[in-house]
């Protein structure tokens, strides 16, 4: 589950910047909201290498268990671009009517996320 394209250089780095990107449907999950979020540290990762790489991932992974597919696209996503915060955090509506919310959350060590930073990671709240 690597990433196909290598990061590129933060062109923002040192400032105070949240990247988000927001998707529907999760690995086979039709009825699921996806909001992934970062604090980018050295690299970033553009746009349409995050939705090829997201799009891979869920297609790769033969996991019926959302939380494991969750939790191993975030940890590929950390060691791959290594930003100070990473969170993951997916609704999905079952079928039977039931909502599970997932939120995987990763920080550099000693790193505390920012109040002003925290305020604009992106949520299904």
């Amino acid at each position: 589950m690597t990433l196909q394209n290598k990061p590129i250089p933060n062109p923002l780095r040192g400032e105070s910047v949240v990247i988000s990107f927001k998707a529907f449907g999760f690995s086979g999950f039709d009825n699921a909201n996806v909001c992934f979020s970062y604090v980018p540290d050295r690299e970033v990762l553009a746009e349409e290498i995050f939705s090829n790489w997201f799009q891979s991932a869920q297609k790769k992974s033969c996991d019926t268990i959302p939380e494991l597919t969750a939790n191993e696209m975030l940890n590929t996503f950390y060691h791959e671009v290594l930003p100070y915060h990473v969170n993951l955090d997916i609704v999905i509506q079952h079928k039977t009517g039931v909502t599970q919310r997932i939120q995987v959350i990763k920080n550099q060590p000693n790193y505390n996320l920012p109040l002003e930073l925290k305020e604009r990671i992106l949520t299904n709240v």
